[in-house]
């Protein structure tokens, strides 16, 4: 095994500290085809969101944007209070927020854009995800 840097959203242990993905925040957006507010199977990824990453007083940390598979990550964060903001790709709006469990469903408010606001530790958090619908449907 070779140490390297750690590699946010592999799950993989990379840099050999024993945790895998510590210190990333980010997971995925996705198209929500069936508009119940939960990642389904089969349902594609949404590339080119754009992700702010906020300290809870606002000031800038990061920006991602998502890749062909809808994946984004935030990496090299350190503990603290944060939240996420999201800029749309034209056409498209989150669909709705806390519809069931947090690793599958949306947890970005379509009238704010953003997440609510949490704590981060350093461990992992690959939950911060949001499902689109066109604009129209909202």
């Amino acid at each position: 095994v070779v140490c390297t840097a750690e590699v946010c959203g592999d799950g993989v242990d990379n840099d050999c500290d024993g945790r895998a993905d510590e210190n990333c925040i980010g997971d995925r957006a996705w198209r929500d085809s069936d508009r119940d507010g939960l990642q389904d199977a089969g349902e594609v990824g949404v590339a080119g969101a754009t992700f702010l990453l906020r300290t809870f007083a606002g000031s800038l940390v990061g920006v991602a944007v998502s890749d062909a598979t809808g994946a984004y990550w935030f990496s090299s964060i350190p503990p603290g209070n944060y939240y996420v903001e999201v800029v749309a790709p034209v056409g498209l709006t989150p669909t709705r927020l806390d519809a069931g469990p947090d690793d599958l469903d949306s947890d970005v408010d379509f009238e704010s854009m953003s997440t609510a606001p949490f704590s981060f530790s350093g461990a992992a958090l690959p939950t911060i995800d949001v499902g689109f619908i066109p604009t129209a449907d909202s």
